[in-house]
């Protein structure tokens, strides 16, 4: 009965010292993931646009390290990040289809005179560039806006337009009067 009793303590031991070496390699490899996924996530543009398939850039850089995902998902950030992405993973980078980085960059455009204020643009804009209140006209804060397009596929009145950065024109109209949206100040 001793020999039975020592065995199982000393198995029990092996176990316990086998799981522990275990849970520090593994503490080991998630520390270096963890690494790279903030240079990943660094890399992205912070669009949050969710083009991607994912619903943030933080979650696609995960997805990226963890699950081997693509690198050359991100639109916004275009060839430049996956060209950056890959040269941090040490990976040739993927073919790239020029044509779908060619679109210019295009901001979001609210119709003031149509917007009803049902704030949905509001709920759904992922970097909160959209100034307004329920019941009351919105707008949106062009130079902070990553032309992700939620707002436009969540309006009901469809008063949300995706215009081109180069064309759209940098005077806001508040009340009747206009300002230069350089002059308009964001507190951090």
């Amino acid at each position: 009965m001793k020999q039975v009793l020592i065995v199982i303590i000393v198995v029990t031991a092996l176990f316990f010292i086998f799981g522990c070496i275990l849970k520090i390699f593994s503490l080991l490899i998630k520390t270096k993931d963890n690494q790279i996924i903030k240079k990943i996530n660094y890399i992205l543009p912070q669009s949050q646009c969710r083009k991607c398939g994912h619903q943030n850039c933080q979650s696609y850089a995960e997805a990226i390290v963890m699950e081997g995902n693509e690198i050359n998902k991100c639109n916004p950030g275009g060839k430049l990040v996956v060209l950056k992405i890959a040269e941090l993973l040490n990976i040739k980078p993927l073919e790239i289809n020029l044509n779908k980085f060619k679109k210019e960059k295009q901001v979001a455009f609210i119709d003031e005179n149509n917007c009803i204020g049902c704030s949905k643009c509001i709920q759904n804009c992922p970097v909160d560039v959209i100034i307004g209140t329920k019941h009351s006209m919105h707008t949106i804060l062009e130079q902070f806006c990553t032309g992700c397009e939620l707002c436009v596929t969540h309006c009901p009145t469809n008063c949300i337009t995706m215009i081109p950065t180069r064309n759209h024109n940098n005077n806001k109209k508040w009340n009747g009067i206009t300002i230069p949206i350089q002059s308009i100040k964001i507190q951090t």
